[in-house]
């Protein structure tokens, strides 16, 4: 594979990835187990996502669909390693989302995304939507998680 080609693919996994984010974000606030198509294509017609249309949103199905197959014990896991005092509801949402996104990358896929791929994703997932501080205690959390549970 050549390298143009490799930067294209790794393009088209980060606006995946973004779709999926949003998707998840979504679900979160949603009461029925919406169907990941709808979710979407609501998300690909909002005017704030048209840099992501370029993507057929392939990746950010099977995401999303394997985070609600898995929701349960996901956020089982990031709560048994958030910080001492904190409930999944104390975490802002979108690094709660950022957070399920990965975990579902590197524990719950077919094909698991290396870890390293996944924190440094998340990482930059939360300096684009998270807020300044949530950087480090993505990646704090992701790894402490990955070090403690290993999936095979």
């Amino acid at each position: 594979m050549s390298k143009k080609s490799k930067k294209s693919n790794k393009i088209e996994r980060r606006k995946e990835r973004e779709l999926a984010l949003y998707g998840i974000f979504r679900l979160n606030f949603s009461d029925s187990e919406e169907p990941t198509k709808e979710i979407i294509e609501n998300f690909t017609d909002d005017e704030l996502l048209k840099p992501l249309k370029t993507t057929n949103g392939t990746y950010a199905d099977k995401v999303i669909k394997t985070y609600q197959e898995n929701a349960e014990e996901i956020d089982s896991l990031i709560s048994k390693y958030l910080s001492k005092g904190w409930t999944l509801d104390s975490i802002a949402n979108t690094e709660k989302a950022i957070m399920q996104v990965a975990i579902t990358e590197m524990l719950f896929m077919d094909e698991p995304v290396p870890v390293e791929i996944a924190i440094n994703e998340a990482v930059e997932l939360s300096k684009k939507y998270g807020q300044e501080k949530s950087r480090r205690y993505i990646n704090g959390l992701l790894s402490n998680l990955m070090d403690h549970e290993k999936r095979g």
